[in-house]
């Protein structure tokens, strides 16, 4: 590729060698089944995580943020320091994610749908019940 000099001067460039940290959003989603007082643990869960972990800034944002096809989804927005190894930052903290969860019985949805069939009565049953 290239840029003309004219474009590159009179342009703002910005150096991503220069930023202070990485910022890693996370969407979450929890099965359906999961209690109002389940995903405010699975919330505070996510500031302990923040809050223990030292390659981390303070600054952590987490909430509920809607009701999908298949899950509720808590979206978990951290920073990883200036300096600190992104990777393995990153493993460090979905790693605290699966066990922390996995202790206090929250559960990840994976897509899921539940097919219907009509026997020849009319009546309505799930696929797997007919």
């Amino acid at each position: 590729m290239t840029i003309p000099n004219s474009t590159f001067s009179d342009s703002a460039v910005e150096n991503v060698s220069a930023e202070p940290s990485r910022k890693i959003s996370l969407t979450l989603g929890l099965t359906y089944d999961t209690t109002a007082e389940g995903m405010d643990k699975g919330l505070e869960i996510l500031r302990q995580i923040v809050a223990e972990n030292d390659q981390l800034e303070e600054n952590v944002s987490s909430g509920f943020t809607g009701f999908g096809d298949f899950s509720m989804n808590i979206t978990f927005i951290y920073y990883i320091k200036e300096g600190a190894d992104i990777l393995d930052s990153q493993t460090e903290v979905n790693m605290e994610i699966l066990k922390r969860f996995a202790t206090v019985g929250l559960e990840f949805a994976f897509p899921t749908q539940t097919l219907y069939t009509i026997p020849r009565n009319g009546a309505s049953v799930p696929a797997g019940n007919a």
